[in-house]
């Protein structure tokens, strides 16, 4: 697969840490939870691709910690450029231990669990019905949902929160505002929505957590 940046999945790129292997490209699209929607986009337009990676190694040719994923906006990303294949090679060559277990995190399958946070304005008059409006979409949520299911429970209990409007950001500099915090895992969609595993919340007073709930 090659997207329109010439980064090819399975081949060696430079990110802004080092050099690594293409692993899976992801597409996102504005939904209502997205803040600073420009003006000549709308719900459903293409927002940005984010590129999972493995790094192998820093552009001095030193090898990195090889557990785990990487994530970075596409945009950042490109193939392997020229004055760093000698640093690759030679890093290849004088690290085989830590190149063979590279080789062998490769092959190993793993997800990525990410968080999307995001933030609503409250009153002192609204705070408490906000927190239980929150406990019953937190009840009533399937097992995997997306931010449009959120919404029509929303709408069914006339929640105190309109969660339709896109959030301001910095929210949480505000005496009094709501924050909600979504799991869900890389690549996991439905359609061109990300779809969640989880949803928490707090409402938060002078940053004093006023209520949690798990």
């Amino acid at each position: 697969m090659e997207t329109n940046n010439g980064i090819k999945l399975g081949e060696w790129i430079c990110t802004w840490e080092g050099i690594g292997i293409a692993e899976r490209i992801h597409d996102f699209y504005y939904e209502e939870y997205d803040d600073e929607i420009p003006d000549d986009k709308k719900i459903g337009d293409y927002h940005l691709s984010a590129l999972e990676y493995k790094l192998f190694c820093d552009y001095d040719g030193k090898p990195r910690r090889r557990n785990r994923f990487k994530m970075e906006g596409l945009e950042y990303c490109s193939p392997l450029e020229d004055q760093y294949k000698g640093i690759l090679e030679k890093s290849i060559k004088d690290h085989p231990k830590e190149y063979a277990s590279f080789v062998k995190f490769l092959s190993v399958p793993k997800q990525t669990n990410e968080l999307c946070w995001v933030f609503y304005k409250l009153t002192e008059e609204n705070m408490l019905q906000a927190g239980k409006d929150m406990a019953t979409i937190q009840k009533t949520l399937p097992k995997k949902f997306t931010y449009a299911d959120v919404l029509k429970i929303a709408s069914d209990i006339n929640c105190v929160v309109d969660l339709t409007k896109n959030p301001p950001p910095y929210m949480d500099r505000n005496p009094i505002y709501l924050q909600i915090i979504m799991g869900y895992t890389l690549g996991d969609f439905k359609g061109k929505r990300v779809l969640f595993h989880s949803f928490h919340y707090e409402v938060v007073v002078r940053d004093k957590r006023f209520k949690e709930a798990d």
